[in-house]
C-alpha cells in the first residue's frame, strides 16, 4: 500500500459522485489575521449554482499523475491511470476506504497546481468549497489542511480538521490547523533569510544555520509571519541558534550522524537521539528528574514540530512521498511521546519554582529615588544641548538626554519598555490635544487642569492593540528637542532613522528601554534596584488599585491603559499582596473559627473590623 495513502476510515463512498462535492463556503468571512499580501493576485472561483438556479457540474480537479484539469476524477483515473499502483489500490479498496484514498489523491493533485498558482502569485485556486457568487475571495483566505491536503477557508479549516478522513487515527491533534495549515504553504524567496542570517555572530551555530536548508525555511516562515517587522530578528536568530545547538550536540554525539543535518534527524528513527540530545542540552538529571533550563526544553520541542511540519510541505512539493512520510511520523511520534518525556516534568518545575517565591515589588522610595535621578540627568543633559557647542561632550549629552526621557516616559506611564523604545517620529510630530468641550465640562476643575498638562500619543502594544502614553510639558519639550532633524545630524544619528530614541553611530536601530532602566536604575542609588523593571512597575501599579478598591468601570481604565483586557490584569498582573491577602482574609478565617458568623455577616473585607470595641480581639489573643 502507498505510503502516503495510508488512512483509515469508515466513510462510505458514493460510487456515483465525484467525491467532496463543491458549495457555497460555510464561512464567507475574511481572516483579520491576514498576512499573505503577496497572493492578491491569486483567485477563487465561484459556484455557477446560483446564477443557474440549479446544480453546475462545472468544477475541475487536477490529476496528480498528468495534471490535467478533468471535471470526474475517479473515471479519469479508472480509465487513464488504472496502471499507478495508487490507483490499484483504490480499484481494490472497499467502500469503507475508497472514499479517503480517492480524497487524497484528488486533494495532492488540486495541490500540486495550487503550489504553482502560488509560487507565480497568479491564477485560480483549487480549493474544497467555493465560495458563491456574491462573495470575493483571493488565495490568501484559504490553506491547506495538513492530513488531506485540500484547501479550505481559514475560518472553516478548524471544523474540517476536527472530521476529517485522512486523519489517522492514532493522532487527536497536531497543533492549530491554521497554523499548521501557514507552514505547509509555499515559501517566499530567501531574500529576508539571507538577511537574517547576515546578522547573526560569526561561528559554528553560524556554519550550521548557513548549510541547513530546512532551518532556512523555517527561518523564512518566521519571517513571513512578523513581514518587515526588524525588532523580531533577534528572536528569530536565538530560535534558530537553539536548533543549530542541537544538531551540533547530535553531531558530536553520535558518529552514524557525523554530518547529518535537520531534515536527517527529523526521522522516526531518530527520534529518540533527538530525546536524549534536548535532555542532555536541557541539563536533565535522571536522578531527581530536573532540569537546569527547562525552558529550552519546551520552546526546542515546539521549533521541532514546526520544522517537521516544514519538511511535511517540502516532501509534498517535491513529490518525495518517503520524506512526506517520515515527516508526519516523527509529527506522531512528538505529539505521543514529547510530553511525556519532555515537557511535562519541564513545566511541572517551571510551576514549583514559581511556589513560596516571594512577589516582590517596586519600594516607593526607590521609585522617588529614580525619578529624581533621571530628571537631573535630564537637566544637565538639556543644558548642554541648549549651549549647541559642536563636540564630544554635545553628544554624550544628547544620548543622556534620549536615555532619560525614555526611561522616564517608561516609568511614569508603566509602559512595556519595548513598546515605548520602538516610537516612531511620526507619532510624535505634529500632536495637538483637541477635546471636546462638553466632556470638559463634566470634569472636576483638577481634572481638567490635568488633561491641559499632557500630551497624548498612541502607540502599537501588545497584539497590535492601541495603547496611550502621556508625555509632560518638560517631556514633550525634551521629545522635540530629539526629533529636531539638525540636532541629529550633529549627534551623528543616521538621517533615515525613524525612532525617536534613535541609536547613534549612524545606526538604524533604536535605545533599548530595558539597557537604559538597568542603568539608571543602579546609578540612583535605589535599595532594590533590579525591581526597577517596566514589568515589575506595571505589576506594581496594578497591584495598588486594590488598595484604592476600585469600581468595575475604573479598572477596566486601568487595564486598558496598560494596555491588556481586564481578566488579563485581574489574573496575572494583579497580583495579590501577601501582606494585604494575610491581612483582609485572616480575619475571615478568624472569625469563622470562632463562630462569629454574625459579626461580618453583610460586611465587606474593609468593613470588618477586629479591635477591642468589638470584643473579638481580646478572645483571639486569649485563643492564640
Amino acid at each position: 500500500m502507498s505510503k502516503f495513502l495510508d488512512v483509515n476510515s469508515t466513510e462510505i463512498d458514493n460510487d456515483n459522485a465525484d467525491d467532496v462535492v463543491d458549495g457555497d463556503d460555510p464561512d464567507d468571512g475574511q481572516d483579520d489575521d491576514n498576512d499573505n499580501d503577496d497572493r492578491e493576485g491569486v483567485i477563487v472561483s465561484s459556484t455557477s449554482d446560483k446564477v443557474a438556479g440549479h446544480r453546475v457540474w462545472d468544477k475541475r480537479y487536477y490529476c496528480l499523475f498528468c495534471e490535467n484539469a478533468v471535471s470526474r476524477l475517479p473515471r479519469h483515473l479508472y480509465s487513464a491511470h488504472a496502471d499507478e499502483l495508487t490507483v490499484a489500490e483504490i480499484m481494490s479498496a472497499d467502500k469503507a476506504k475508497k472514499q479517503a484514498l480517492l480524497t487524497k489523491v484528488r486533494n495532492l493533485g488540486n495541490e500540486r497546481h495550487n503550489r504553482n498558482v502560488l509560487t507565480s502569485a497568479s491564477g485560480d485556486l483549487a480549493v474544497v468549497y467555493r465560495p458563491n457568487v456574491d462573495t470575493q475571495m483571493t488565495g490568501s483566505e484559504y490553506i491547506p489542511c495538513e492530513y488531506c491536503h485540500g484547501y479550505f477557508n481559514r475560518r472553516q479549516l478548524w471544523r474540517h480538521a476536527k472530521k476529517c478522513i485522512c486523519k489517522p487515527d492514532s493522532v487527536e491533534s497536531s497543533g492549530h490547523p491554521v497554523a499548521v495549515g501557514d507552514l505547509l504553504l509555499p515559501h517566499k524567496s530567501d531574500e529576508t533569510t539571507a538577511q537574517l542570517l547576515s546578522g547573526m555572530k560569526k561561528g559554528m551555530e553560524f556554519l550550521v544555520v548557513n548549510n541547513d536548508r530546512l532551518i532556512q525555511r523555517f527561518a523564512q516562515k518566521l519571517s513571513s509571519r512578523v513581514g518587515h517587522s526588524k525588532h523580531h530578528q533577534n528572536y528569530i536568530r536565538s530560535r534558530l541558534r537553539k536548533l543549530a545547538k542541537l544538531l551540533i550536540h547530535i553531531r558530536r554525539t553520535n558518529s552514524a550522524l557525523k554530518e547529518a543535518t535537520l531534515q536527517t534527524v527529523i526521522a522516526p528513527k531518530y527520534f529518540r537521539t533527538v530525546l536524549e540530545a534536548v535532555k542532555k542540552l536541557a541539563g536533565y538529571s535522571s536522578v531527581d528528574h530536573t532540569y537546569t533550563t527547562p525552558s529550552f526544553a519546551i520552546n526546542i520541542g515546539h521549533d521541532l514540530k514546526k520544522c517537521a511540519t516544514v519538511l511535511k510541505s517540502i516532501g509534498v512539493e517535491e513529490e518525495n512521498q518517503a520524506l512526506e512520510s517520515h515527516a508526519q511520523a516523527f509529527i506522531e511520534l512528538y505529539l505521543n511521546e514529547w510530553n511525556d518525556e519532555i515537557s511535562g516534568s519541564a513545566r511541572r518545575l517551571l510551576q514549583n519554582r514559581k511556589m513560596n517565591k516571594p512577589q516582590l515589588l517596586p519600594l516607593a522610595s526607590d521609585v522617588s529615588k529614580l525619578t529624581s535621578y533621571l530628571k537631573d540627568v535630564h537637566a544637565e543633559s538639556l543644558t548642554v544641548i541648549k549651549k549647541e557647542v559642536i563636540n564630544a561632550e554635545f553628544c554624550a549629552a544628547f544620548k543622556s538626554l534620549a536615555e532619560s526621557v525614555l526611561a522616564q516616559l517608561i516609568l511614569f506611564n508603566r509602559r512595556r519598555q519595548g513598546e515605548v523604545s520602538k516610537i516612531l517620529i511620526s507619532q510624535v510630530t505634529g500632536k495637538e490635544s483637541e477635546h471636546s468641550q462638553d466632556i470638559q465640562s463634566s470634569l472636576s476643575p483638577l481634572e481638567r487642569e490635568l488633561i491641559g498638562s499632557f500630551t497624548r500619543i498612541e502607540i502599537p502594544g501588545k497584539r497590535n492593540n492601541i495603547v496611550p502614553v502621556l508625555l509632560t510639558k518638560q517631556l514633550k519639550a525634551a521629545v522635540d528637542k530629539l526629533v529636531d532633524t539638525r540636532l541629529r545630524h550633529e549627534a551623528d544619528i543616521a538621517d533615515d532613522n525613524v525612532y525617536v530614541f534613535a541609536a547613534m553611530n549612524r545606526s538604524l536601530g533604536y535605545i533599548r528601554g530595558s539597557d537604559v532602566l538597568r542603568k539608571f536604575s543602579t546609578l540612583c542609588g535605589a535599595s532594590n534596584p533590579q525591581q526597577l523593571r517596566s514589568t515589575s512597575l506595571r505589576k506594581h501599579i496594578a497591584t495598588l488599585s486594590q488598595v484604592m478598591n476600585l469600581q468595575k468601570y475604573e479598572l477596566d481604565q486601568v487595564a486598558r491603559f496598560l494596555g491588556h483586557d481586564v481578566r488579563i490584569h485581574r489574573q496575572f498582573y494583579r497580583l495579590p499582596s501577601d501582606v494585604m491577602q494575610t491581612a483582609k482574609v485572616a480575619k475571615i478565617l478568624i472569625a469563622m473559627e470562632r463562630g462569629d458568623i454574625d459579626m461580618i455577616k453583610g460586611k465587606s473585607l474593609d468593613e470588618v473590623d477586629i479591635g477591642p470595641n468589638d470584643g473579638i480581639l481580646y478572645a483571639i489573643i486569649c485563643y492564640y
